[in-house]
């Protein structure tokens, strides 16, 4: 399975950043989009990636498998924090 890095990305900086909103605004794009690329990464591997809760966000157990995927990877250039 081929994973396009730029979704590895938004979904990192989004569980970083602790909602959709912000991680949009870190990442200089539209919520809209943020949350269309993490739906695609949760139909690629068939599984929900974050829990949405009225005080934030945070990974469900296939999610933090695939965040410490992402960490081990270390190849994800994430933008500085404003």
């Amino acid at each position: 399975m081929d994973i396009p890095h730029q979704r590895l990305v938004y979904f990192r900086v989004t569980l970083e950043s602790g909602s959709v909103r912000q991680a949009a605004a870190r990442l200089d794009i539209a919520p809209s989009a943020v949350s269309r690329q993490i739906s695609l990464l949760e139909d690629a591997l068939g599984a929900t990636l974050i829990e949405r809760k009225r005080t934030g966000i945070r990974p469900t157990p296939v999610g933090e498998m695939l965040l410490e995927y992402c960490e081990r990877r270390g190849a994800l250039d994430v933008m500085p924090v404003s």
